[in-house]
């Protein structure tokens, strides 16, 4: 037999429950036989999902497979591309292997059990433990899930009496038996650019653990829009060693580079290894090259890069969050003007970074750490082999951008941390490493404390990977998910559990409760697509001096909540989604009001910037001011850099109020122009006071 002959185990599952873990194997098979068992499950799903609500502790899966006598190779494996949390396999009743660790996919050998032209069996074990609030929960975490068992945005909340509610477990992506010639290769596969010499790099590491293994011949072919552009042969005799290991550095010139949507093309290629003996295998590859400098800043294939981020946990049960989901995430981003995302404190699907490579939007992706866990070496050596294998899982996407080992640790997980950098640095040296995403990194100035012109004053950074402030969703939405009495009465602790925050809603950020449910619904979105403005507003006037980047937090809601989110779970946007998408233009005019009322004998008093992340120039633009349609001043010759700033200082902009205005409120509109047509519109409105009386007047 050639090649590669593949079986998927998706489908039905019949399962027994076993809450505490006690039940021995030999018990189990008695039940399944016996078919004591407590339902059936279409696999591949949450448990969570398939009805078994909050459910916490083991489930056993049991499935038979009828295998051909012409399909067996002394080589069969299963591959598992997901199992939450820990899973136990045994096929024909031979314990074949455990994984440990929810994203990571893994196989297992077969270990010539298979029966041929027979029903085979296989059985899978998977426990999701529940970690008990207080002694365990929150700060003696030892579950590597981030935000899945530990967040403000779950069911639940951050409650220190609560804990986690809808549990993740379970076998949540595709299983498959297949059986080749040789054991499946593990590829280890990175790309970079090199800027002096205007060449890809291509890093191949192919392992395969067998013995005395004869020579073969392996075919890489790279593709680009369907047209071979490189192909090599590798021809190899690994002889007699357990490990066999192959590795190449194959070098492209001049290649088509993968760059973000607003500055670039994000041109990708097909990587093609195969050979007669393991079959063909396909990997979507980009090259890039990324470096940051000392003052915190990301440059992209040598171009400095201003990041207009957000942050995505975009579900709580990753075997819902279809390709549709995905296509339907990627299209808000970019409509919203975004070019990066950092995937919050975990590690999502493949077919994610699939569509953020097509689209071009820049990822920083968080290790599944989230604020405190157990401080024992079992714990920093399990963290370590976890974050190795998503580090060599995803490092091929050119969407990656940055590896973060840890969300907000505190302050006591220095030598947890450390190893986890040391662990990227030895696997991915392609890409910008760092040691945590940490307080000092997340303003919340009008939401935790202070106001929001705070930000005027202190913004932190110069990456700011959170800020923002909570947004109740639409009435509609809250209605799905609680009763009208909930609702109108309200039934605070309700609200609590779904996420809101009554302290800081109320009395940090002071938002008026109206006069029903709905005004104060639209008086919190008023407020967060405030604050928004007021923070994007300082960030991109401050463009590299200091602020190199920014991620709202945050984006989507997980599940059905009143979150930081600018879209609800249900895909409705806030005010605060309009704010993110024109706030974020690449393009952007900014009007800095320094006052709202004038007396009538006193000059405007604004000052200008326009933010250009682009890299285009645009000469000789025009700045036309106009009131009732006509105009009352025009600024010529405006020269605006490529990725860069300008400021049109209120000298140039000192209009007398008298000459224009009448006493009342008053339009100002705001026209830029090129010969190219309109660059930019904006409108203030003024006040305008007549001073009527002085001391001494009659």
């Amino acid at each position: 037999m050639n090649g590669k002959i593949e079986i998927s185990l998706n489908g039905e599952w019949e399962y027994i429950k076993d809450t505490d873990g006690s039940l021995p194997f030999k018990e189990v098979k008695k039940l399944f036989f016996n078919k004591n068992v407590d339902g059936k499950m279409n696999l591949p799903i949450n448990w969570e999902l398939a009805g078994l609500h909050n459910y916490t502790g083991t489930v056993w899966f049991k499935r038979e497979i009828f295998v051909s006598e012409k399909d067996i190779n002394a080589n069969g494996y299963i591959e598992f591309k997901g199992v939450d949390y820990y899973c136990e396999v045994f096929f024909n009743n031979f314990n074949i292997g455990t994984n440990t660790g929810y994203f990571n996919k893994f196989e297992l050998s077969l270990q010539n059990n298979v029966i041929p032209d027979s029903l085979n069996s296989v059985i899978v074990k998977v426990t999701s433990p529940k970690e008990k609030p207080g002694k365990v929960w929150p700060h003696n975490k030892y579950l590597i899930k981030g935000i899945f068992n530990h967040h403000d945005c779950r069911p639940g909340g951050w409650s220190l009496e609560h804990g986690q509610d809808r549990n993740t477990g379970g076998i949540w992506n595709d299983i498959n038996i297949y059986f080749t010639n040789l054991p499946s290769p593990n590829f280890d596969i990175s790309t970079d650019y090199d800027l002096k010499t205007n060449e890809g790099i291509l890093g191949l590491s192919i392992e395969i653990f067998a013995f005395n293994i004869p020579p073969i011949s392996i075919n890489a072919e790279l593709w680009f829009k369907n047209k071979l552009v490189k192909k090599e042969v590798l021809l190899y005799n690994f002889g007699n060693k357990k490990v066999n290991k192959l590795e190449r550095t194959i070098k492209l010139p001049n290649p088509k580079l993968w760059s973000s949507w607003d500055i670039g093309e994000p041109n990708l290629y097909n990587l093609v290894i195969s050979s007669p003996d393991f079959g063909e295998y396909n990997y979507s590859i980009g090259f890039k090259n990324v470096y940051e400098s000392e003052l915190g800043e990301l440059y992209l294939n040598g171009k400095k890069l201003f990041l207009r981020g957000t942050n995505i946990i975009p579900e709580q049960m990753l075997s819902s969050f279809t390709n549709e989901r995905i296509e339907n995430l990627v299209i808000l981003l970019k409509e919203a003007n975004i070019n990066a995302v950092r995937v919050h404190a975990h590690v999502n699907r493949q077919e994610l970074y699939d569509a953020f490579d097509k689209a071009g939007i820049v990822v920083w992706q968080d290790f599944a750490l989230q604020w405190t866990y157990e401080k024992s070496i079992q714990f920093i050596n399990e963290a370590g082999k976890q974050i190795s294998k998503m580090v060599t899982q995803f490092k091929h996407h050119p969407c990656i951008t940055y590896w973060c080992c840890h969300n907000e640790p505190g302050y006591e997980s220095y030598e947890l941390d450390n190893r986890l950098f040391s662990e990227i640095e030895k696997l991915d040296k392609t890409k910008i490493i760092k040691l945590y995403s940490n307080y000092e990194e997340h303003p919340y100035y009008g939401w935790y404390w202070g106001k929001k012109e705070d930000y005027f004053a202190a913004p932190m950074g110069p990456m700011v990977t959170e800020f923002g402030a909570q947004g109740i969703p639409n009435y509609d939405t809250l209605a799905k998910f609680m009763s009208i009495e909930e609702i109108e009465a309200p039934d605070w602790d309700k609200w609590r559990y779904h996420n809101y925050q009554y302290e800081q809603t109320n009395l940090i950020a002071k938002v008026d409760f109206g006069k029903n449910v709905k005004e104060y619904i639209n008086n919190s979105q008023t407020y967060q697509s405030e604050l928004l403005k007021t923070a994007i507003k300082y960030y991109r006037i401050n463009k590299f001096r200091p602020i190199t980047g920014i991620f709202q937090f945050m984006f989507i809601d997980c599940w059905e909540s009143i979150t930081w989110s600018v879209v609800d779970y249900f895909g409705n946007k806030k005010k605060g989604y309009y704010t993110l998408k024109k706030m974020y233009s690449p393009f952007l005019m900014i009007i800095d009001e320094r006052q709202k009322e004038y007396m009538i004998d006193s000059f405007l008093n604004i000052d200008i910037t326009i933010v250009n992340d682009l890299y285009s120039k645009y000469s000789k633009a025009e700045l036309s001011l106009l009131h009732l349609d006509n105009e009352i001043k025009r600024i010529k010759n405006i020269n605006i850099p490529e990725n860069g700033t300008i400021h049109l200082e209120w000298e140039l902009l000192k209009i007398p109020i008298k000459d224009y205005f009448k006493a009342g409120k008053n339009k100002i509109k705001f026209v830029l122009n090129d010969k190219k047509g309109v660059l930019a519109e904006e409108e203030i409105e003024i006040e305008v006071i007549e001073k009527k009386y002085y001391w001494g007047s009659k």
